[in-house]
């Protein structure tokens, strides 16, 4: 038989536990002393239930899952409306929380798209460099081409002599004398 320790109320040492997480800071635990019967049961009920919309909080961040004012209405059992309306300074801090995993993400999806860009760049100037000597190479094909077409009628007999490589001035051919 496992023996579970008793659930201390809430407030009570549980705020400590928050604040290891970032949130809980300022957290009413009970209401003050020497108000009236009337004051103190709301301000109990409403600093239980902030407190229940931190520990949601706490719970979703250590779960990892996205932050958001339905999110942490879902966790507490509350409405969406009563963090909006009751609570305004904790949908704000719940905001910011989720203004800065914003924040992040555009500025991850910034760098991703900077290193694309930059990848996309280097890529264009290999096809720039690539495309020449493509070029280059499909000049040498050319030129090989027509010199083994010469070679195999040299080899057929149908052709004594052939020029190859470049053309010069000493091999060029020359022109017949004109009749003037």
């Amino acid at each position: 038989m496992v023996k579970t320790q008793p659930k201390a109320p809430p407030g009570v040492g549980e705020v400590e536990a928050l604040d290891g997480l970032g949130v809980g800071h300022g957290v009413p635990t009970k209401a003050a002393e020497g108000t009236s019967a009337r004051t103190a049961g709301r301000r109990r009920d409403k600093s239980d239930t902030l407190f229940g919309l931190r520990l949601a909080l706490s719970r979703l961040q250590r779960r990892g899952e996205k932050i958001t004012l339905a999110a942490v209405s879902k966790e507490a059992g509350v409405s969406s409306g009563l963090i909006h309306n009751r609570y305004p300074d904790f949908a704000e801090e719940v905001r910011a929380l989720i203004g800065k995993a914003l924040r992040k993400q555009r500025d991850d999806k910034a760098d991703e798209l900077r290193q694309a860009r930059e990848r996309i760049k280097e890529l264009n100037q290999l096809v720039a460099t690539q495309n020449q000597q493509l070029c280059q190479l499909a000049s040498v094909n050319e030129m090989l081409t027509k010199e083994l077409a010469i070679q195999k009628a040299i080899a057929d007999g149908k052709v004594t002599k052939g020029q190859f490589g470049r053309k010069t001035p000493s091999n060029a051919p020359s022109d017949p004398p004109s009749k003037t």
